[in-house]
C-alpha cells in the first residue's frame, strides 16, 4: 500500500539511527552541514547572470551569435542613423537631384553650437571618409561628397542612364 511505500522510503532515507545522531552531537551536525554548503557555494564563483536574449536562446558558436559580437564591436549601440526620404511623382529629375543635393551641403556644413562639432566630426567613417547611403553618392568624388559641378550639369537621360548603371552594379 501507498503508507507502506511512505514508510519504506523514511527508512531508507531517514533511519532512526541518523536522528539518534543529529540529537546527540547538535554542534557537529551544525558544523558538518556547514562545511557542506559553503564547500558547494564555491561554484558560485563562477556564476554569471546575463539578461541578453541573444546569448539565452542562441547555442553558442552559432553563426547568429558570432554576428551578432561583429555588430556590436562595429556598429556601437550610441550610433544613429537618420534618412531624409524626397518624395516627388519622379525623384530622378534634375529638379529633385539639385534640391536634394542642397539639403546634403545644408547638413554637411551645420555645425553643433553646443559642442562646436560639425558633419565631419560626427559622421559614420571608413578609415578616410564620412558613410553616406544616397543617391548623390553616384556622383561623389573621392572623399565621398557629392561633386556640385557634376550635379548642377546632369539631365534626365544622364540621371536615369547613372542610377541604371548603380543598381545593376549592386
Amino acid at each position: 500500500t501507498f503508507s507502506q511505500q511512505i514508510i519504506l522510503l523514511k527508512d531508507i532515507f531517514f533511519p532512526f539511527r541518523l536522528g539518534f545522531t543529529v540529537a546527540t552531537y547538535p554542534w557537529w551536525t551544525i558544523l558538518v552541514s556547514s562545511i557542506i554548503c559553503l564547500s558547494t557555494m564555491t561554484g558560485l564563483i563562477w556564476f554569471h547572470q546575463t539578461t541578453d536574449y541573444e546569448v539565452l536562446w542562441a547555442p553558442d558558436n552559432t553563426n547568429a551569435l558570432q554576428n551578432k559580437l561583429w555588430i556590436e564591436k562595429n556598429y556601437p549601440k550610441d550610433s544613429r542613423l537618420e534618412y531624409i526620404i524626397l518624395e516627388a511623382p519622379n525623384v530622378l529629375t534634375k529638379e529633385n537631384i539639385i534640391y536634394l543635393f542642397k539639403i546634403d551641403q545644408k547638413l554637411r556644413n551645420v555645425v553643433s553650437s553646443t559642442y562646436n562639432k560639425t558633419y565631419a566630426d560626427l559622421c559614420y567613417r571608413t578609415p578616410q571618409k564620412c558613410v553616406s547611403q544616397s543617391i548623390l553618392q553616384i556622383w561623389a568624388n573621392k572623399e565621398s561628397i557629392p561633386d556640385e559641378d557634376i550635379i548642377m550639369g546632369l539631365d534626365s537621360n544622364t540621371i536615369f542612364k547613372d542610377v541604371t548603371k548603380a543598381w545593376n552594379e549592386g
